[in-house]
């Protein structure tokens, strides 16, 4: 049973014990990779549990290991959770070419689970960018077609999103019914489902 594993079921005193268990052999071994790995979990749980400071600190540690040893999958999860943390502080301009970037190396290597998160990330900064909201609005509806297109990329993979960015994801989703209405949040979502994943990444990209 590892962080990782304790962290997506809700856990976190469970993952934190487990990470810094684990962190400690690894520093012993000398395992630089090992190690960023476990330091980049423990930034997961910071921001989940809303120390956004330490959480940035991590992944930004996380993030220049990663970029020198050239593991571009640790590249676009870091760069992710960075964007989180500045669309959490309202940092909306820093936040997007964060996730861009995220959704560009997963993209070149189509990694299907970290594009849909990407997707779910965008989405998410789209929709907090409609201030005041408006229910016609264009910006309302590309963020409810990308959250269609989440839903297609999860059910394509058979995957699901850790317990904390599915409370993220559905808070998101909740919002844009809300802010829409149920009948032009629907068929918003269709289209995104109707979607390819190309098109997907095309149209968060644009």
């Amino acid at each position: 049973f590892s962080g990782t594993a304790a962290f997506n079921q809700g856990d976190y005193a469970q993952a934190q014990a487990l990470y810094e268990e684990s962190l400690a052999i690894r520093r012993e071994l000398g395992e630089k990779l090992g190690v960023g790995a476990l330091r980049f979990g423990i930034g997961r749980l910071a921001l989940a549990q809303g120390d956004y400071s330490a959480a940035r600190a991590l992944f930004e540690e996380c993030l220049a290991l990663w970029r020198k040893s050239g593991v571009r999958m640790g590249m676009a999860e870091t760069l992710h959770n960075l964007g989180l943390v500045a669309l959490s502080q309202g940092d909306y301009a820093a936040a997007r070419p964060l996730l861009e970037e995220a959704l560009s190396i997963r993209a070149a290597v189509g990694q299907r689970l970290g594009i849909a998160y990407d997707l779910a990330g965008l989405a998410r900064l789209t929709l907090a960018q409609e201030q005041p909201p408006s229910p016609r609005s264009e910006r309302l509806r590309r963020a409810a077609i990308l959250s269609g297109a989440v839903k297609a990329g999860l059910d394509a993979t058979g995957a699901c999103f850790s317990r904390f960015d599915q409370v993220w994801h559905d808070e998101t989703v909740t919002a844009l019914r809300a802010q829409m209405g149920k009948a032009a949040f629907t068929a918003a979502w269709a289209e995104g489902q109707r979607l390819t994943m190309e098109q997907a990444i095309a149209l968060a990209l644009e």
